[in-house]
Order: structure tokens, then C-alpha cells, then sequence
């Protein structure tokens, strides 16, 4: 896997400008769950089915302090169960990353594409290298 980038999503943002504005309090996470995606989680991509694949569950991961452009990467690799059956095919890969703020339900903070996308056959188990998930500042602001 090459090294990819977040996109924040909209739970997060507003957040996270309540909280620099002293409006409203962000509580941070306790930990971040991590999970697969086939298709964009921002639209209609749906996350790995934990009802038809029992072994599937979102996978905890920390990160490093941001450096100093705002970007802070996996301090570990991410390693899910190996797959009893297969979970995406070639139609239809596993081509994102959710990060979120409970290992189910809660909120959805970032998505991460991942490249290349993977198809995980049945006995293949999928990993995120340590450092290959970047979480940075995906804002840009105009005056």
C-alpha cells in the first residue's frame, strides 16, 4: 500500500470549528476503530457486512502526534481477521478506510482511499502498514 490521505467528514468538521470557536466542547476519542469500506463512505459505500462476516470487526489503531504541516500517520499496522469468506470482489474492492469514534455505530471522523484497492478473497487477511494512514488538515481557507 503507498501512503494516502484523509478527507475529515462533515461530523467532524463541525466539531471541530465549535470547539476552536469556544461554542461547544469536543470530547476526543477514547481510541480510533478503523474499517473497510467498498466504495466511498461519504456517499454510497457500505462498510465489511459484521453480520455475514463474524470474523469483521473495525480494528483500533493510534497515531502519531501531528508534525509540523498537520499531518499525523499510523503508529501501527492495522490487521484485520483473516477472511472466512470473500469480502469484495474485483467489481467491487476495498478501496477505503472509515476512521471512526467506536468499534460500532458512532460517528464516522475521516475517510482514507486506499491505493491500491484490495480484493480479499476467503484466507486472505488485510493490513494497513504502520504509517500508511495519514490524517491531516483538510482545510484551506480563503480571505
Amino acid at each position: 500500500m503507498s501512503v494516502v490521505y484523509s478527507d475529515f467528514s462533515e461530523y467532524l468538521r463541525r466539531k471541530l470549528v465549535d470547539h476552536a470557536l469556544g461554542t461547544t466542547s469536543f470530547t476526543m476519542p477514547t481510541a480510533i476503530y478503523v474499517s473497510a469500506y467498498q466504495g466511498d463512505p461519504f456517499g454510497s459505500g457500505t462498510e465489511i457486512d459484521d453480520g455475514t462476516h463474524t470474523e469483521y470487526e473495525r480494528q483500533t489503531c493510534a497515531f502519531d502526534s501531528a508534525d509540523t504541516n498537520g499531518d499525523a500517520a499510523s503508529a501501527e499496522d492495522v490487521t484485520w481477521a483473516q477472511a472466512v469468506a470473500a469480502w469484495s470482489t474485483s467489481q467491487s474492492p476495498i478501496d477505503y478506510a472509515g476512521l471512526h469514534d467506536a468499534a460500532t455505530g458512532g460517528n464516522l471522523l475521516a475517510r482514507v482511499p486506499l491505493s491500491p484497492s484490495k480484493v480479499i478473497d476467503a484466507g486472505d487477511t488485510l493490513s494497513i502498514p504502520s504509517g500508511d494512514l495519514h490524517v491531516s488538515d483538510p482545510a484551506s481557507i480563503t480571505v
